[in-house]
C-alpha cells in the first residue's frame, strides 16, 4: 500500500507541475517536422522525419481533436506518460532488487522509490517532459517492456521446470514485453537499444526451462506490435520504395552531418561525450559534478553488494549508453535521457551505505537541489516561444506595420520552422543550404533596392558578403541562460533578426572573404582564375575608396598572378601578386561607377603573369565606401581570417608585428584590439604595443582575456602614411606546440 500511495502522490506532483507549462510554441527542428506530420502524415516526406514515429504522432492527432494547439498536442504526452513512467521506474527498480535476492530489507525496498523519485526530478528528465518532442513517451514506453522483461527475469531465479505456474506466468510477462517494445518502437525507434539486450537476456537466462516456448510467442507479439503500426506508416510514405529511400537519405545525413565518436576518435571528443551524457542532465556543472561522484560510488557499491543486480541494470543500459556515445551527437542532452533512470538508481544504491533516516534525508536533499535547477528552468521555457518563434512572430507583427510587403531571407536551418509557422503578410524568399545570402542578391538584381529582413543564424558568416555599414542587427533571441545545458544541441537556436539595406556593395559567388564562403567558394568550383567573380557597387557620381586583398594559394615559385578588376568590363585596378598575402587600398576615380541603372556589375579574375606561373587566387579583402568613410584592410603580419563554427568566433592570428592600412582620412579614429588570454600560451604576460610610425598610441600587458581601445589622432596616422602597427613581446609556432600543420 506504501507503494502504491508514493506512485500515485509522486504522478500526482509531476502532472500539476508540469501541465501549466507546457511548450508555448514549437522549438527544435524535430518537433517541427512532428506538426507538419499532424497535419500530412509522411515520412518520405520527412513529415515527420524518419523512421516515423507513427505512434507518437497518432498520439498528436488524437490531441489536435480535443483542441489542443500543435505544440501542446505533441507536448501533453510528456506528462501523461511521466506518470506511466513512475510506476513502471518503480516496479523496474524492484526488478533490478529482485535480481540479487529477496526484497525484504528496509533499503531494498526504499531504494526503487527513492530512485524513481531522483530520476523523475532529475533537471533533464523533468524539464524534457513540458517539451513537444517524444523522448518521455518513448522512454516511458520502453521502460515498460524493460519492467515486464526484468520482472520476469527476476521471478525466473531458481525456477524449476516443473513449476509450470510460474513458467506460464513469466512467460506471460515475456510476451507481453516483447509486444510493449513494438510499441514503443513505433513511438521512439532508438528504444530497440534498451528493449532488445534485456529480451536476449531473458531468454538465455530460460534455456532449459520452456526457452523455446517463450521465444516464439514472444517473437509473436513483436511482429505483431510492429505491424500495426509499420504497415500504415509506410502506405501514408507511398510504398516500401519511397520509405526506404527516404530512411536511407535520413541515415546517410545523420552519419555525416554529426560530430559523434565514430567518425571523430578523439580523446576529446570522448571526454566531451562524457560530459554531455553524464553531467549536462542535471543542469549544472557542480550539481551534475556532485552526481557523477556518487554514480561511481554507487556502481563500485553495486558491483561489491549486489553483482546479479548491477548485471541487470548494466543490460538494461549499457548498450543504448554505447550507441549514445559512439553513433549519436551527444550535445544534444535529450539523448542521454534513458540513461537518467539507471543513473539515478546506482546513485541510491550508494547512498543507502548510510544507516538510519540518514539515507533518505540526503536522497531526499539531492531531490530538493535538482528541482531547484529544473522548476525555474521549465518557468523560463514556458515564459515564451522558441527563439526562432519567436522572430517570425515579431515579424509578423511588424510586417502589419510595414509599408509595404517586406521580403525576409533566412538561413536554411529555420527553414523548417518557417513551413510550420509561416509568418503573414511578407514575401519569404528560399533558402538553399550554404547559397542564401544569393537569394538575397538574384532578389536585388531583379526587384529593385528594398531592404531584406533576414533571419540569420549567429554562427553563419556569408552576410559578410554584404557591405557591413548595410547590415543591422534589429534584435537578437536567444534561449535563457537557465536552460543552457537542457536544451543544449537544439536546432535552430540562436537566431538574430538583420535588416539589410541599400548596400553600398555586394558580391556573389567565388569571394573569400570568410572561412565559410571560402569553403563554399572551393566546393562551387569558383574563383578569380577560375573565370571572374562577380560584385555589385551601387552606383556615385564622386570617388570612392576601394580596399581589395587575398591571397596568392601558389607554392613559392610557382610565380605571381596577375589580379584584374573591372566595373561594368571596363579595368580599373591591377595587382601583379606574388605567392603569399596581397592588399590594395586605392581611389576609383569620380564618374568610375556612372550608369544608366542602380547597380554597377564588379568582375575580378586571375590569370598567370608569367608563362609557367600558376594561378590560384583568392579574395578574402573588399570594400568600396565614399571617399571619406572609413576603409581599412590587414597588410603584412596577419595570417588568414580564422573561424571557430562552434562559438560563431572569429579572428586573426599575427605575427611578432603586423599592420593595418588605412584609406586616407582627417578623422581621429578608434582601434579595437580583442583577444583570449595570451596566458593561455605563455607563461607570462606578453607586452603589445600599437604604434602609428614612432607614436606609441597605446601599451598594455594583458593577461586574460583583453579588449584594448586606442584612440588613433588623425595627425599621427597622417605622419605615419595611414599604417597603423600593432607589436608583441610574445610569439609561438603553433607547429611546434601541437598537431597543427601552421607555421
Amino acid at each position: 500500500m506504501t507503494r502504491r500511495i508514493w506512485i500515485l502522490a509522486l504522478g500526482l506532483v509531476f502532472l500539476t507541475g508540469h501541465l501549466p507549462w507546457l511548450a508555448p510554441a514549437l522549438e527544435d527542428v524535430d518537433s517541427q517536422n512532428f506538426a507538419l506530420a499532424l497535419r500530412d502524415f509522411n515520412p518520405a516526406l520527412h513529415q515527420p522525419h524518419p523512421p516515423g514515429y507513427p505512434i507518437f504522432v497518432a498520439l498528436g492527432k488524437l490531441a489536435l481533436v480535443l483542441g489542443l494547439s500543435e505544440a501542446h498536442a505533441l507536448a501533453i504526452w510528456g506528462p501523461i506518460f511521466g506518470v506511466v513512467m513512475i510506476a513502471s521506474l518503480v516496479q523496474l527498480f524492484r526488478a533490478v532488487e529482485g535480481a540479487n535476492g529477496a526484497v525484504t530489507s528496509d533499503a531494498a525496498s526504499t531504494r526503487p522509490l527513492l530512485a524513481a523519485l531522483l530520476t523523475v526530478v532529475c533537471p533533464l528528465f523533468w524539464f524534457t517532459a513540458v517539451r513537444p518532442m517524444s523522448d518521455v513517451p518513448g522512454l516511458a514506453v520502453a521502460l515498460v517492456a524493460q519492467s515486464l522483461l526484468a520482472t520476469a527475469f527476476w521471478r525466473q531465479q531458481g525456477l524449476r521446470r516443473d513449476d509450470r505456474a510460474t513458467l506460464v506466468a513469466t512467460g506471460r510477462l515475456i510476451v507481453l514485453g516483447a509486444f510493449v517494445a513494438a510499441l514503443a518502437l513505433g513511438v521512439r525507434v532508438q528504444t530497440i537499444w534498451l528493449t532488445a539486450p534485456v529480451f536476449v537476456m531473458v531468454i538465455v537466462h530460460r534455456i532449459g526451462r520452456d526457452a523455446a516456448g517463450a521465444l516464439l510467442g514472444s517473437s509473436l507479439a513483436f511482429t505483431m506490435g510492429v505491424l500495426l503500426w509499420a504497415v500504415p506508416m509506410i502506405v501514408a510514405a507511398g510504398g516500401l520504395s519511397e520509405y526506404a529511400g527516404a530512411l536511407g537519405s535520413q541515415a546517410g545525413e545523420d552519419f555525416a552531418g554529426v560530430d559523434m565518436l565514430a567518425r571523430n576518435p578523439t580523446p576529446r571528443r570522448l571526454v566531451m561525450g562524457l560530459l554531455h551524457t553524464l553531467v549536462f542532465p542535471w543542469g549544472s556543472t557542480a550539481f551534475g559534478g556532485v552526481m557523477v561522484g556518487l554514480l561511481a560510488f554507487g556502481t563500485l557499491s553495486m558491483m561489491w553488494r549486489a553483482r546479479r543486480s548491477a548485471m541487470l541494470l548494466g543490460v538494461l543500459v549499457l548498450p543504448y549508453a554505447m550507441f549514445h556515445l559512439v553513433f549519436q551527437e551527444t550535445v544534444t542532452t535529450r539523448y542521454a535521457l534513458p540513461l537518467v533512470p539507471a543513473f539515478s538508481f546506482a546513485v541510491v544504491h550508494g547512498l543507502s551505505w548510510f544507516k538510519g533516516t540518514l539515507f533518505p534525508v540526503t536522497t531526499a536533499l539531492l531531490a530538493v537541489w535538482a528541482a531547484w535547477i529544473a522548476l525555474p528552468a521549465v518557468s523560463a521555457y514556458a515564459g515564451g516561444p522558441s527563439p526562432a518563434f519567436r522572430a517570425l512572430r515579431d515579424i509578423e507583427t511588424a510586417a502589419r506595420n510595414a509599408a509595404g510587403v517586406p521580403t525576409v531571407g533566412l538561413h536554411h536551418v529555420f527553414a523548417r520552422a518557417v513551413e510550420a509557422a509561416t509568418p503573414q503578410g511578407v514575401r519569404m524568399l528560399a533558402s538553399p543550404p550554404k547559397r542564401e545570402w544569393l537569394e538575397v542578391v538574384d532578389h536585388w538584381l531583379k526587384d529593385g533596392s528594398g531592404p531584406v529582413w533576414f533571419l540569420a543564424d549567429p554562427l553563419r558568416t556569408d552576410l559578410a558578403l554584404f557591405d557591413p555599414k548595410s547590415v543591422t542587427v534589429k534584435r537578437s533571441y536567444r534561449w535563457p541562460p537557465e536552460l543552457a545545458m537542457l536544451v543544449s544541441g537544439v536546432r535552430p537556436t540562436s537566431v538574430d533578426w538583420i535588416e539589410l539595406t541599400d548596400p553600398a556593395w555586394f558580391v556573389a559567388e567565388g569571394w573569400a572573404l570568410t572561412p565559410e564562403t571560402a569553403g563554399v567558394a572551393a566546393t562551387a568550383g569558383r574563383s578569380p582564375a577560375k573565370g571572374p567573380i562577380e560584385g555589385y557597387v551601387r552606383r556615385r557620381p564622386e570617388p570612392m575608396a576601394l580596399v581589395i586583398g587575398g591571397r596568392n594559394l601558389a607554392a613559392a615559385g610557382q610565380g605571381a598572378s596577375r589580379v584584374i578588376m573591372t566595373v561594368d568590363g571596363h579595368e580599373v585596378e591591377q595587382i601583379v601578386a606574388s605567392p603569399g598575402f596581397f592588399l590594395r587600398l586605392t581611389t576609383l576615380p569620380a564618374g568610375t561607377t556612372n550608369g544608366p541603372d542602380r547597380l554597377a556589375k564588379v568582375e575580378v579574375a586571375a590569370t598567370p603573369a608569367s608563362p609557367g606561373a600558376v594561378a590560384n587566387i583568392a579574395i578574402e579583402q573588399f570594400n568600396v565606401q565614399r571617399v571619406g568613410e572609413v576603409v581599412w584592410g590587414f597588410e603584412t603580419g596577419w595570417q588568414e581570417a580564422e573561424f571557430n563554427p562552434t562559438t560563431g568566433v572569429r579572428w586573426r592570428w599575427m605575427s611578432d608585428r603586423a599592420d593595418i592600412a588605412v584609406y586616407e582620412t582627417s578623422h581621429d579614429l578608434v582601434l579595437t584590439l580583442a583577444g583570449e588570454s595570451p596566458r593561455r600560451y605563455f607563461s607570462q604576460a606578453p607586452k603589445v604595443v600599437v604604434r602609428a610610425g614612432t607614436h606609441v598610441l597605446a601599451e598594455e600587458s594583458p593577461s586574460d582575456d583583453f579588449k584594448i581601445r586606442v584612440r588613433v589622432p588623425a595627425e599621427a596616422l597622417r605622419a605615419a602614411n595611414f599604417r597603423l602597427t600593432v607589436e608583441t613581446s610574445e610569439t609561438f609556432v603553433p607547429a611546434e606546440r601541437s598537431a597543427s600543420p601552421d607555421r
